[in-house]
């Protein structure tokens, strides 16, 4: 009876083993689908100081400052969203090698923000100089997104399936089996938007970058039995 179950054994066990390597046999594709689109919304930072010799003198004086930057901001309209001034830093003031001056008299800079946000592009420059213009010190990096990137990445996104199983079907072709079912999708995020520096400027002709377009993709892996 012992040998019997020892034969039954070994002839089960090479089906066994072929059917774990079925199961652990699997094609991964990955495809990208993308697409460009024209900007429709700009963001960026009007940053303020103020400068005094008592950290709160400083907030305050940036405070001031700040205001009056948000105030002409509202004034210039464009469509944009305004955020309230926000102070985000009270520190020593710091000459140009990053270190706090030698001056016998202390010093301290304050630092605070002015949000814009959803302004039109061709309307960016002209707020940019109009925070400039009230007393903000710089201008951050300009974010540039479409509201449209969402709903295309989607389309995007199915289209980026389809071609997967497609190429994943070749590739088992060729492997001398047949695609089995799904295991699993990743989806690599991107977020649709793209930022420029102010301050990118093409010294060969003189003039600021134009405004980009914002790329939008679709990035997927998808992994699928390989039946053979």
């Amino acid at each position: 009876m012992v040998a019997r179950l020892l034969v039954a054994a070994v002839a089960v066990l090479p089906s066994l083993l072929s059917a774990q390597a079925t199961r652990d046999s699997i094609v991964a594709v990955t495809v990208v689908r993308q697409a460009r689109l024209e900007p429709d919304r700009a963001s960026f930072f009007a940053i303020v100081e103020g400068t005094a010799e008592a950290p709160a003198d400083a907030a305050a004086r940036v405070t001031t400052k700040a205001r009056a930057v948000f105030d002409a901001l509202k004034g210039a309209g464009g469509a944009a969203e305004i955020a309230a001034p926000l102070v985000f830093s009270v520190a020593p003031t710091s000459n140009r090698t990053g270190y706090p001056t030698s001056s016998s008299t202390p010093s301290f800079t304050a630092r605070a923000v002015v949000r814009v946000a959803h302004a039109r592009p061709q309307n960016a420059a002209t707020l940019m100089a109009t925070a400039l213009g009230a007393g903000a010190s710089n201008i951050s990096f300009v974010t540039y997104d479409a509201t449209a990137a969402d709903s295309v990445r989607r389309v995007k996104g199915a289209e980026a399936l389809a071609a997967a199983e497609r190429d994943a079907a070749a590739l088992a072709t060729t492997l001398g089996g047949r695609l089995g079912p799904m295991i699993d999708v990743t989806a690599t995020p991107n977020p649709g938007m793209l930022q420029r520096n102010v301050l990118s400027i093409d010294y060969g002709i003189g003039q600021e970058l134009m405004t980009p377009d914002v790329p939008v993709a679709a990035t997927l892996t998808v992994r699928y039995r390989l039946v053979r």
